[in-house]
């Protein structure tokens, strides 16, 4: 599942439920007691009335640890059929799905088994609850109470950790991954955590994600998610060679892993060779068998990078609807990602009629996405966001004071979540209202309040620097974004744009 939410880039709320683009626990080594039927994985302690169940929840916690979450799933269903009762089980199955319904459905079904299970699995039921709930609040309170409760578990940090950068406390983020490192150094997922924090959020340190990446390569080296995570780390700082090296080594190593084919697409996409990132793309779709979809929105960015916006809106709406009649599984969540993205596009095209389209045909979509869901939270995510997308056609219009109405309503929808980034999209659409205005200053003060690390959000905000005569600082924010070497819809919708208006300053 994490792999997929980092591929489709949707709302921030589906970004928060991914606990990042890899899986970021670690190698266990498994040791059963035939007498107890009980196991330790990590320090956390696992109990079973089946010696078979405990050895393939090991098994599975392995594979998900490296990053393999095909085998994780089909190990930990056999711990669930040898013990229905194995709640911890169901909340590994969970992050290991490729779907948000998958992942609801099994936290679900681990709920029904908390009577029998452990402390510390409660406390971790908790943190995954509050994926659904998008509550940043209780997170941080239950991860607070694992490290008091369970402070020799390296797991324990890594949530802290975790939480931490949800609140967009990176330094104490970091902190908490170096202690989770600190108890177990030979732990994966703690060197998976500070590389991809230096990696991707700031003050960033690609050589410090390098040592760590590397470290994590030279601690599974057999498996492939550790290359493609140094593959990453090379792709930041444009070693091209070494980067599409990295992924064609994980390709070596699992043939069929999708996340591989996509990754070195992005080489490609970023060389300016579409054909060959393409390929890849449709290589990644042919071997995810979960979500055989996952990396279409990729090759249509192939075309906005092109600059053939309208091709790529169609297709993406096209595929979309292809998935509505089909049997795929997952279809909701993979039309939500093809139809977000369309919208994006449509909106850089400033096409306000194409807009209204795409959103008639999304709402639907988000709406059963929603419903499967089944938090208060989720149906308001999805109220709000039709809200910010209607409120961005009405600033294309210029009908501003309707556009205006829907920021407000956007602001009282979202007011009951507990996530300091809920208004994100209310300051977008106020923005995009002052901007269009011509009221550049006050669309500073808007953009300043959006995600800073939001591609799309950034090059808006450097946009209303430079009308409003901070050239300084939209310079600097245009040259980060001409230096991101990550592929997602920002990056696809401007990419092109910053290069050219940053070559030679």
């Amino acid at each position: 599942m994490k792999q997929l939410l980092t591929i489709l880039s949707i709302t921030s709320f589906f970004t928060l439920l991914s606990l990042s683009a890899y899986n970021q626990d670690t190698t266990v080594t498994q040791q059963v007691s035939t007498s107890s039927n009980t196991a330790k994985s990590n320090d956390f302690t696992v109990n079973s009335t089946s010696n078979e169940a405990v050895t393939a929840f090991n098994e599975g916690l392995h594979w998900s640890d490296i990053g393999d979450d095909k085998k994780a799933r089909t190990f930990l269903q056999t711990a669930i059929d040898r013990d229905a009762n194995l709640a911890v089980a169901y909340m590994y199955k969970a992050l290991a799905q490729p779907t948000f319904e998958g992942y609801a459905t099994a936290l679900q079904q681990a709920k029904e088994h908390l009577a029998t299970a452990g402390d510390w699995d409660k406390l971790f039921y908790t943190l995954l609850e509050t994926r659904l709930t998008d509550d940043v609040a209780k997170r941080m309170a239950t991860a607070q109470e694992m490290v008091t409760k369970f402070p020799n578990i390296a797991r324990s940090y890594h949530e802290l950790g975790n939480a931490y950068s949800d609140r967009d406390e990176i330094d104490k983020a970091r902190t908490a991954y170096m202690k989770a490192i600190e108890l177990s150094p030979s732990w994966i997922s703690g060197h998976y955590d500070i590389a991809q924090s230096y990696l991707n959020r700031d003050p960033k340190d690609l050589k410090q994600a390098e040592t760590h990446a590397q470290h994590a390569v030279s601690l599974a080296p057999t498996s492939a998610s550790p290359n493609i995570l140094l593959g990453d780390v090379y792709r930041a700082q444009s070693q091209w060679d070494k980067a599409a090296a990295c992924y064609s080594k994980a390709i070596q190593l699992d043939p069929k892993m999708p996340t591989a084919y996509i990754k070195r697409g992005h080489v490609n996409n970023f060389a300016g060779k579409y054909d060959e990132a393409r390929k890849d793309y449709k290589l990644a779709n042919e071997y995810d068998e979960e979500a055989p979809m996952s990396a279409m929105p990729y090759i249509a960015y192939t075309y906005a990078y092109q600059g053939q916006l309208p091709q790529a809106i169609k297709m993406l709406q096209d595929e979309a609807t292809k998935l509505g009649s089909s049997t795929t599984k997952g279809k909701t969540d993979l039309q939500f990602g093809l139809l977000q993205s369309a919208a994006y596009m449509a909106f850089h095209n400033m096409d306000a009629k194409s807009l209204n389209a795409v959103v008639d045909q999304w709402e639907p979509v988000y709406k059963e996405l929603a419903q499967k869901v089944g938090t208060d939270e989720m149906s308001r995510y999805q109220q709000a966001e039709m809200l910010y997308w209607r409120g961005l056609a009405d600033v294309l219009n210029g009908n501003y004071d309707k556009a205006k109405a829907n920021a407000e309503e956007i602001k009282k929808t979202v007011d009951p979540i507990s996530n300091p980034h809920k208004l994100d999209n209310y300051h977008s659409l106020l923005g995009q209202i002052a901007f269009h205005k011509k009221e550049y200053k006050q669309a500073v003060t808007e953009f300043d309040q959006t995600n800073p690390t939001d591609t799309y959000a950034k090059y808006w905000r450097a946009k209303a620097y430079e009308k409003a005569g901070q050239k300084d600082k939209a310079k600097m924010l245009y040259k980060e974004l001409a230096n991101y070497n990550f592929n997602d819809i920002g990056n696809a919708l401007v990419r092109t744009e910053v290069k050219k208006n940053t070559m030679g300053k």
